[in-house]
This record gives C-alpha cells, structure tokens and sequence, in this order.
C-alpha cells in the first residue's frame, strides 16, 4: 500500500512496534494476562497472583474501576481498592499490574502502581485519554469497541502512536451481532484485517466473547492458530461468589487446565 493513499501513518511501521513486543512478550512468544473479572478484595487478588506466579504468569488483572452496563451492579472498589494495588505491587514485584480505566482522574489514581492500562469496549472513542496514555507511553491494551469496524479500532490506535506511544496491543472482545447464544461474537477475521495494514500485536478476550466458561479451550485454539498473540483469561478463587461476571470466571483448577490444553 502507498504511504500517500493509507490514511493511517503510524501502524504499518514495524520497527515502531518492537518496544511493544519487547514488553508484552518478555517470557513467551503467546501473551497470557489472566485474573478475576473485578478486584473485590486483598485475599482474593493475592490468591490470584499466587496461582499466576506458580504458573509462570506474569501479567494480572486488576481491576478497582469496573464499568458495567446495570448501574445497579458491582461497580468496583474504586479508590478503595489503590491501598490493596500498591500492596500486591509491593508483595508480588515480578507481576505486571493490568487495569482499566475510563477517565483521566482514574489514569492519575493508578499512575506509577500500575503497569498495563485497558482501554475497554466502551471507551475505545476515548480519544483524550488514549491520547495521554500515548504522551506518557504508558503500555495500553486498546479493546475493540462492540460496535467498530477494524479500521476505526486502528484509528483509535494511531491517537496514541501520534503522541508518541510504542508500548500498545490490542484486544479483540468481539462485537455485536444479532447472535444471542453467546455473549458477543468472535470477528477472527479481524486479525485478518489488521495484519494487512499493520504490525501492531493483537490478542483476544475470550471470557467476554463467550460470557463463559464452556469453549474457551476452543476459541483460544482458534485464535492462536489464526495468528493472534496472545489471551486475556478471568479465573476467580470461587467464582460463583464474584460480585461480576460469574459465569464466564474459570475456578483455578480449571485455569490450571486450561493451560495445560494450551501447552
């Protein structure tokens, strides 16, 4: 494709991407970030980093900030969950910290204790704080809005790679179809899409595509074969007693096997 006819100026650079690869993919070549659906408290998230570390899992999901569409739902611990981030930082040093966020204010509370932020599906339009996590190259995972077509997924990536960001991947989650059985629906053509027009690495959320449990074994299969880099897993210490997302949760003992699958 001729620079002067592509619309986007950044993506389809290589070597723009080899500070995002040094650091999603610092211990294999498949990238593995796994944890509960919302932090909910401390012994739940260090039971959490103790079955990743046994693992030789280096990446966890954190979450004191959660959007949810029922504004009646567990909504996080919000600030009251930053005391129990900067303990899980201080216990477990060798874990990388993934958190979303959805304001500024919330980037702030997070800065410095926090590794990875996530853009989530409904913020992907977030252009002022895509924007500052590119001046600050703060690595970001960019997740796929439900409703955006892969070009304006791309586009939300070049506001950050424009402000000077390099440490980006994105997050396939699926998108809305009028497909009920499960949760969204898995566009594995989209990797497809991306990697004709960029080099950026992309991984897939197959908890939030399915809404559960059963298939994830299938669906990661999938994705890996198709060629995407890596896997956002939830595994919760009891998930039928998760504040959010029950259903899609694996037990630990099904996390455990479920990396074995993928061995």
């Amino acid at each position: 494709m001729n620079k002067k006819e592509n619309k986007f100026q950044y993506i389809y650079e290589k070597e723009i991407f080899t500070e995002a690869y040094d650091f999603f993919f610092q211990d294999s070549n498949i990238f593995i970030g796994a944890g509960p659906c919302s932090l909910e408290s401390e012994a739940q998230i260090f039971q959490t980093a103790e079955l990743l570390l046994s693992n030789n899992i280096s990446y966890i999901r954190c979450f004191p900030y959660k959007i949810r569409s029922d504004p009646y739902s567990f909504q996080g611990l919000q600030t009251e969950g930053i005391p129990i981030i900067k303990k899980l930082k201080q216990k477990y040093p060798k874990l990388k910290i993934i958190s979303e966020v959805y304001s500024q204010e919330q980037f702030h509370s997070l800065e410095g204790i926090t590794d990875i932020f996530q853009i989530g599906t409904r913020f992907m339009y977030h252009r002022e704080l895509i924007e500052l996590l590119g001046k600050k190259n703060s690595p970001c995972i960019l997740k796929r809005g439900f409703q955006a077509t892969v070009s304006e997924w791309l586009l939300s990536s070049e506001y950050y790679l424009a402000r000077g960001g390099r440490k980006i991947i994105l997050c396939e989650r699926g998108i809305r179809t009028f497909e009920s059985s499960v949760r969204n629906s898995f566009d594995i053509t989209s990797i497809l899409s991306v990697r004709e027009q960029s080099k950026i690495p992309v991984i897939i959320d197959p908890s939030h595509i399915l809404g559960k449990t059963s298939g994830i074994e299938a669906i990661s299969k999938a994705a890996l074969i198709a060629g995407y880099n890596g896997l956002l897993i939830e595994t919760h210490p009891i998930p039928l007693q998760a504040l959010s997302d029950k259903k899609q949760q694996l037990t630990f003992e099904q996390f455990k096997l479920f990396l074995n699958f993928l061995k």
